[in-house]
Formats: C-alpha cells, structure tokens, sequence
C-alpha cells in the first residue's frame, strides 16, 4: 500500500531509503538489547513495551484513508484465492519483462535458499555466526545507499552489479580459510542483495498496474515461496556428497550462468 502513493519514477529511491531504515534499525537493536540486558532483564522487556506503547501513538496519527475506512471484501476462501491467483498470475503473463523477471526470480531465490541452512554450519560458534550475520547486514545497509547513486543507470547495471557482488563473494568465500575476510566477503555479498533486490522489485512494481499489485506481489511470493523447500531438501542430499566450501563454490556457479542469462535476454537488458 505504501508504494501505491509514489510516483513511479521515485519507486526505487523509496525502496532504498525504506530498506536503509529497516537495516539501521536492525543493526540498532541488538546493540540497545546488549545494553539494556547488561543492566537488568526487566529494563529490557519494560524499553519493549514502552517501544510498542509509542508506536501505537504514532501510529495513531496516520490519517490516510485506506487505514482509517472500513474494508468490504469478499470472505476469502479457497475459490476467492484461487480466483486471485489466477489474476495475478494472468497479469505477469501479459508483459513479457515481467515473465523474464519471474523465470529470474524464482531462479535467484532456489539458489540462495541453501545459504541460510550454509552459514550456520560454516561458522564455528556462536560469535562468528553472529559476526558473519552483523556483516552481511552492514553489508545491505551500505547497498541500500549505493543504489542512489545508480537510480539513473538502465536497470541492467544495478541488478548485474549486485548479482555479481553476491556470487563473486561466494565463490571467493569457497577458497578463503581467514574469518576476517570471510566476514569482508559476506559484507559484499550484503552490498549485492539490495542493488539487486530494489531494482528488480522496483522494475516490477512499475510494470504492473496499480489495481492489480497487491494481487500480482501474491502469486510472485507464492511462487518464490515453492521453490525454498525443494531447494533446501536438495542442500540436505547434495551436502552429504559436497562440503560447505564446494556448495557456496556450486552456488557462485549457477549465480554466473544467470548473469549470462539476463545479459543475454533483450527484454532484461533493455528495462529502464
């Protein structure tokens, strides 16, 4: 609903300053959490209330009629579901950027489902697997900010450069045997997700008609949200034949092939 009040051509500019936000708060909290902890478990949870207790004031003050008015919608059920499903998947069918973008994204999202079971093994306890987490949000973060400065690039530049990011960093993560510079190289990785993510989603939004995104964005996340399981049952049988290492080294592989892949499709590399 936010983005149905932007104008198409600041999209990505909203997205960017949005997910800068939501990573610095991200970053922010756990240090608050450290602190307030340090000091007493009931300062901690007595800051959360008093957190949500101001947000509902904020809150309170959005005028915006959307909010504010009562919604008569049909009961959703199954033949409502189905019925807008079908909708949105109809309306990605009619623009042949948004079929490129959904064969890519379903693509992307199957190779990288097996990095949040790989990192964990990766690590060797809790601090490092925390380390490498506070590094690849820094890395987002910067990311975020970077894409600002790339607003006026075809959408090719962007969604290339961060997907170059993000699979270079894996396979240089395959060879390195320094924590430090692993944690330097998922920090890259943090770099290339949003410029790749904001730009996609931005590339999508402005495509799609206003009227009809929230249906589309559902059949899109339903559709990226069926591969995740496949993709992490197959991490399970392939991990038993490869090792942490080769699987991020399989997983920078597939990421080049879609790289050619977008390069190499006119529809793609022509999007502004």
């Amino acid at each position: 609903m936010f983005f149905r009040h932007v104008p198409a051509q600041l999209i990505p500019r909203a997205q960017s300053v949005s997910s800068t936000v939501q990573v610095a708060s991200g970053l922010l909290a756990p240090a608050i959490a450290g602190v307030l902890l340090a000091i007493s478990l009931q300062l901690g949870f007595l800051f959360q209330a008093a957190a949500f207790f101001i947000s509902i004031i904020f809150i309170s003050f959005i005028k915006q009629k959307e909010l504010t008015e009562k919604v008569h919608e049909e009961r959703l059920n199954k033949t409502v579901f189905m019925k807008d499903l079908k909708e949105g998947f109809r309306t990605i069918m009619k623009e042949p950027i948004l079929r490129g973008l959904i064969f890519y994204l379903v693509l992307i999202n199957f190779i990288f489902a097996p990095v949040e079971i790989l990192l964990p093994i990766y690590a060797k306890s809790a601090a490092e697997l925390a380390a490498i987490e506070i590094a690849f949000f820094i890395g987002i973060f910067l990311g975020s900010i970077v894409i600002n400065f790339m607003l006026r690039l075809p959408k090719i530049v962007p969604i290339i450069s961060g997907l170059v990011c993000m699979f270079a960093g894996f396979a240089l993560l395959s060879f390195s045997g320094n924590f430090v510079l692993s944690c330097l190289l998922i920090a890259i990785v943090g770099i290339g997700s949003p410029l790749v993510n904001i730009s996609l989603s931005s590339l999508f939004m402005v495509k799609v008609p206003r009227e009809v995104i929230g249906r589309s964005q559902s059949t899109v996340n339903v559709l990226l949200e069926s591969v995740s399981p496949v993709a992490l049952m197959l991490t399970g049988f392939i991990l038993v034949v490869l090792n942490v290492q080769q699987m991020f080294l399989a997983i920078a592989a597939a990421g080049a092939i879609i790289v050619l892949l977008m390069v190499l499709n006119p529809v793609i590399r022509k999007a502004n």
